[in-house]
């Protein structure tokens, strides 16, 4: 006989756990279960048998049953009760007692409300793994020893600024590393001026991020960080996130699981670029550091730290809700367009000499879409897939069906050399080593990161994968390829790159913009204006984000089509779709107004919920995710 099929966190036990009324404390716990179905999250009474009575605390992770399955349980309440008889027990405390209070289950509360699904969700995101077994040790709240040196802050902000930041408990703001400094150099004289307030909390979007701005901390601050690394071992993660969330003055370092990190009053969060997507919860219904950081205590400090602000951002600048710090630019340099009377490569020539120059180009390859150079007919393959040259003196291949073509030649003119029109980085490379010879050039991508030394280089990176160093200069290459994606970001991901990366370059450097000296994009860039009320505009009379909530809903496509014309049916959202996914599968889009929002996720929620009691698949929905 075939065995029933079990989800991996269950264990079912032949006869139920009971425990003997003299074992028992006389208190129930009221218990938040994981049941073994997202959509179902109910709140159950449970005995705290004897043994248990000092652990299992309001605010402990418990092990129960519930029907004859094993789970887990989140104690909300205790009280006394003569009825602890009939009730099932707790089995046992997981990990530490009281290990969520109460202000992070209103936080977790907060954000379920925006975001919709449930609880587990969230409690899942913020816990790490627990170990089975682990010793730990309560440490003495960390004092951070801080000597504060005010002069270069001073320089660097305005004045009124400056004693906001100093002065006030409680701040509200976003702020811009000014061009020139060493990388996040502003952002560590930030923390050191904030935690002689109250902890900080530095919430960073990617792994290599958060590595360099660990490597500045621990030099600043000694032994003073706390950082919360989901690449270190169980045992030593778990023990890493109750300092982090037992202590207080200190300084925490966090990708974006850290943003639920409990913090005491007078807390400072610095978000880190918020608007890249690692930033992004994957997981239905989806979350964001920038919101559940929004969503915390009033009396909590937030700091929104990026060379581009994201809309969402600026749109809060816009209505005063937040304060836009101003800063002072510290160096001078030149800027060149396309259209100028320098060409890149001589640009190149003049800085090698002063230090390593960074070439910001589009994408990874070689020749990744090619032309006849003689009748310029696009090249394509008999299957109609297009051809690319993925390595230098290599044969085309076909990028559908991967036929290699040997000996290639033009089919209408039978010419053999081709026109490269849509150059990949190892291209660009190699054009540039031709241009600059005795440079020495290097390549920095996804697969192969560069590590800067102090030797001058040519560094060609793509994007995101620049080392964090200064420039002598930097080239930004492909300037309309990257701007004009057909992705609803595009436009805010490039300006964020090259706020970035313009930030880095040396006193009196320079720097190359492949755009014309008219285009919109390049005089912000010369204005150096990271915040544009002109995008937001354009946002609003869409009636897209930051100006309107989205949510995205998928699911079997017939499912979708009934569920999309009863939505236009009854409701005034703005709705988009269904879009065909695969040949079983859409999607709709639903945009409402920020006051919709509570009505919005309680009907999505039920819906969820009425289709996993009746057996139906459940749609799969999503809160303003990072594109449409």
């Amino acid at each position: 006989m075939v065995e029933p099929l079990k989800l991996k966190r269950q264990r079912i036990d032949a006869k139920p756990i009971k425990v003997k009324e003299s074992e028992q404390s006389g208190y129930v716990a009221e218990v938040l279960v994981q049941t073994p179905v997202s959509f179902v999250e109910q709140i159950y009474s449970y005995a705290i048998p004897l043994v248990l009575s000092e652990s299992a605390v309001v605010g402990s992770i418990v092990l129960i049953e519930y029907g004859r399955l094993k789970t887990k349980g989140l104690i909300l309440s205790i009280s006394r009760s003569s009825s602890v008889g009939k009730l099932k027990s707790i089995i046992q405390v997981i990990g530490v007692p009281g290990i969520i209070d109460d202000l992070t289950l209103k936080h977790f509360q907060s954000v379920r409300a925006r975001f919709g699904g449930n609880l587990w969700n969230l409690i899942e995101a913020h816990l790490p793994p627990i170990p089975a077994k682990h010793r730990y040790t309560a440490k003495d709240p960390i004092k951070v020893s801080f000597k504060e040196e005010t002069s270069f802050l001073q320089q660097t902000l305005n004045a009124s600024d400056y004693l906001e930041l100093s002065n006030q408990s409680t701040v509200r703001c976003a702020i811009s590393q000014p061009q020139g400094l060493p990388p996040f150099t502003l952002l560590t004289e930030i923390v050191g001026l904030r935690v002689s307030k109250g902890t900080v909390l530095i919430l960073v979007d990617n792994f290599r991020e958060f590595d360099v701005i660990k490597k500045i901390l621990q030099e600043r601050f000694a032994n003073s960080c706390i950082c919360l690394d989901s690449r270190d071992s169980r045992s030593l993660r778990f023990n890493t996130f109750l300092d982090a969330n037992m202590g207080t003055n200190q300084i925490i370092l966090a990708n974006r699981s850290g943003a639920f990190t409990r913090l005491p009053e007078n807390a400072s969060v610095i978000v880190v670029n918020d608007g890249d997507q690692s930033h992004y919860e994957q997981r239905s219904p989806g979350w964001n550091s920038r919101d559940v950081t929004l969503l915390r205590s009033s009396a909590i400090s937030l700091i929104f730290y990026s060379a581009y602000h994201s809309l969402e951002i600026a749109r809060l600048i816009d209505i005063k809700w937040l304060k836009k710090l101003s800063t002072r630019e510290i160096n001078n340099c030149s800027y060149h367009v396309l259209d100028g009377s320098k060409s890149y490569v001589s640009l190149i020539k003049k800085n090698i000499k002063n230090g390593n120059v960074l070439v910001s180009v589009a994408g990874k390859g070689y020749a990744n879409i090619f032309l006849c150079s003689k009748c310029k007919n696009l090249v394509v393959c008999g299957c109609g897939g297009k051809l690319k040259i993925e390595k230098a003196n290599t044969d085309p291949v076909c990028y559908l069906c991967k036929s290699v073509h040997k000996n290639w030649s033009c089919s209408f003119c039978s010419n053999n050399r081709p026109f490269v029109i849509d150059r990949g980085i190892d291209r660009t490379a190699e054009e540039i080593g031709r241009a600059v010879p005795g440079a020495r050039v290097v390549v920095s991508q996804k697969d192969h990161l560069y590590e800067a030394s102090d030797d001058f280089s040519i560094v060609v990176s793509t994007r995101g994968c620049e080392p964090y160093i200064d420039y002598a200069a930097v080239i930004l290459l492909d300037c309309e390829r990257i701007y004009n994606q057909p992705t609803l970001r595009a436009e805010e991901e490039a300006k964020r790159l090259w706020f970035d990366l313009i930030t880095r370059v040396k006193n009196e450097g320079d720097v190359f913009i492949s755009l014309q000296n008219n285009h919109p994009v390049t005089q912000q860039l010369l204005k150096r204006q990271n915040f544009n009320d002109v995008d937001l505009k354009n946002r609003l009379e869409s009636k897209l984000p930051p100006y309107f909530r989205c949510a995205i809903v998928s699911g079997p496509k017939k499912d979708i089509s009934i569920f999309a014309q009863n939505l236009k049916t009854e409701h005034s959202y703005l709705i988009s779709g269904p879009i065909q996914i695969s040949a079983d599968k859409s999607y709709v889009v639903i945009r409402f107004e920020y006051s919709e929002s509570s009505i919005v996720v309680e009907l999505l929620d039920d819906i969820v919920k009425v289709q996993g009691v009746k057996g139906k698949d459940i749609f799969d929905v999503r809160f303003d995710p990072y594109e449409l």
